[in-house]
């Protein structure tokens, strides 16, 4: 009864935090954990989602996202989902999803666009679109992040884009195990 409920809670809390500290291997199993002891599916596919777009494995991601839309719709999941699938190479999907975010100016939806456009390989657009939302120094400091997010591995593009982390130096474009 109430003691499984507030188990089978607890484990996808610890989940949803693991996803957050970008520990992906360790999400995945805590969430088959959580829903082995009766969570719905459809509470933890949102971070779920994100823990497999941490891995690259994009397919299984979208497969998430759209569960957790049956559910409820936000701007997190049009966000997630958008860079998700911009990063599985479904460039007009992506970029479609972002479009009514983009028309009310949300920020988080421009910087995703211009991650999004960086990682394609159009650091010049992502450029000028950082100068659109963010203070022209910051926006110039950018510049170097964007033109290094194609050389990223599709791991290390979903953490810059979902989180704003990016390697350094010799890690450009190794995964970490």
């Amino acid at each position: 009864g109430a003691a499984l409920a507030a188990l089978v809670l607890a484990q996808a809390g610890l989940a949803i935090a693991q996803v957050r500290r970008e520990n992906p291997f360790e999400a995945l199993s805590l969430f088959d954990e959580s829903i082995r002891l009766g969570a719905p599916e459809r509470t933890i596919a949102l971070d779920r989602a994100l823990a497999f777009d941490l891995l690259g494995n994009f397919e299984r991601a979208q497969r998430d996202y759209t569960l957790a839309a049956s559910y409820a719709s936000n701007d997190e999941l049009t966000l997630r989902r958008a860079i998700s699938l911009s990063l599985a190479g479904r460039r007009d999907e992506a970029d479609a999803a972002l479009i009514p975010m983009l028309q009310k100016e949300n920020p988080e939806a421009w910087r995703a666009r211009a991650l999004m456009l960086a990682a394609r390989g159009d650091h010049k657009e992502a450029g000028k679109i950082a100068m659109g939302f963010l203070p022209e120094s910051e926006a110039r400091r950018m510049d170097g992040f964007f033109r290094n997010m194609p050389r990223l591995t599709a791991a290390q593009q979903a953490a810059a884009m979902h989180f704003g982390h990016f390697p350094v130096g010799s890690n450009i474009g190794e995964d970490s195990n």
